[in-house]
């Protein structure tokens, strides 16, 4: 029997097993898919425990997703320059390290949208583990234009000097949340904005996107799976806006193929994901 799951903190929330298990079962492969709740201070033991414990690969989400970089033994180069992997596959006790962040956004937005990333402007609200993989994502992908904003300003700084050295073509910036005439200015030529931070996990979560600014014609993604209180808003005013339920299908398919080699049953996954959602 084969053993994955997600590492996460918190973790409760994900809807991964569902998905995974599903895909698993549908193919009749014998494994399980477990929620693994890690504590930062136990990050370091726990990969050691699930190495020691026979696992085959894991997820991995918020806080982790750059934090388990140095515990790994080999990291996709995409996965390097975005410091972010969300998908560890344990190949012989060699921990690789990847992430299906990109794609699964990349795809998510395509669906959404009938948008490719080549030759689209993208602003990115937050700039955490799913975000960095993300940018790096799109910018290597031949985005027109990346704007990252960002409670710290630092942190959206430093990804904008990382994103620069892998693109030369796509225009970069970096925005401080209190710039609202700047922010103003971006989101008239923004074509896609997507909101990165965990705000909208909690129900009573208000939001911290200013909706107000967007123009009518701009398209929102919200990494959030659920109907979180900014895309009851954003549909309120008018904006195409979408959730991070397709986002998560077809990072996990992603992930799925990369652990199994296998293609993934992609449909399966989604009716699992309904499912559970609904």
């Amino acid at each position: 029997m084969q053993k994955y799951g997600i590492i996460g903190w918190p973790v409760e929330h994900s809807l991964s097993p569902k998905m995974q298990q599903a895909a698993f079962d549908e193919l009749r492969i014998e494994a399980t898919y477990d929620l693994l709740p890690v504590e930062p201070s136990n990050l370091e033991n726990k990969v050691e425990e699930l190495k020691t414990a026979g696992y085959s690969g894991w997820n991995v989400t918020v806080p982790h997703k750059s934090a388990i970089l140095p515990f790994l033994d080999v990291i996709d180069p995409a996965a390097a320059a975005g410091e972010s992997v969300n998908t560890v596959v344990n190949r012989g006790g060699e921990l690789h390290g990847f992430s299906t962040d990109g794609y699964g956004l990349e795809m998510a937005v395509k669906e959404a949208f009938n948008l490719e990333i080549e030759g689209n402007r993208f602003l990115f609200w937050g700039t955490g583990g799913a975000a960095q993989a993300a940018t790096t994502h799109f910018a290597l992908r031949d985005a027109a234009a990346i704007t990252l904003v960002n409670r710290t300003h630092n942190k959206a700084v430093s990804l904008k000097m990382r994103l620069e050295q892998l693109s030369s073509g796509c225009e970069i910036s970096a925005l401080q949340r209190s710039e609202s005439e700047r922010l103003k200015e971006c989101l008239t030529s923004v074509d896609v904005v997507i909101q990165c931070t965990s705000i909208g996990l909690r129900p009573d979560d208000s939001i911290s996107m200013p909706l107000d600014l967007l123009p009518r014609h701009t398209k929102i993604v919200d990494m959030i799976y659920n109907e979180t209180e900014l895309l009851r808003q954003a549909k309120a005013f008018g904006h195409d806006a979408v959730n991070g339920s397709r986002m998560l299908l077809h990072q996990g398919a992603k992930a799925f193929r990369l652990w199994t080699e296998k293609d993934a049953p992609v449909e399966v996954m989604q009716n699992a994901l309904k499912a559970v959602s609904s």
